[in-house]
């Protein structure tokens, strides 16, 4: 289990994840969202980081928390992926509802 006082913040620090999960879950759509433009080791593991809190969290819907847990594992490799120079990493695929 993740030690979750790390995401539990005094009044300078941050978020209190703790006492308000649903601020993970908005923070890690934020930082999914910036993924695709800034595809760095650090994002991917702030994701993963943050998919952990949630998906140790019981408060939240039990199928937000399962969808959490079962991805931390592609984000790690998105984490790994993410250290390679750009030019040797894969294009994203083509999607025509965004091009």
């Amino acid at each position: 289990m993740a030690d979750r006082s790390s995401f539990a913040a005094g009044p300078d620090e941050g978020p209190d994840y703790a006492g308000s999960p649903e601020l993970a879950l908005v923070a890690l759509m934020a930082l999914m969202s910036r993924f695709p433009a800034r595809a760095t080791p650090a994002l991917a593991h702030a994701v993963v980081a943050h998919l952990r809190v949630i998906g140790e969290e019981a408060r939240l819907d039990a199928r937000i928390s399962e969808c959490a847990r079962e991805l931390i594992t592609q984000w790690e490799a998105l984490a790994i992926l993410s250290e390679a120079p750009a030019e040797a990493r894969a294009a994203p695929p083509y999607c025509p509802q965004l091009n």
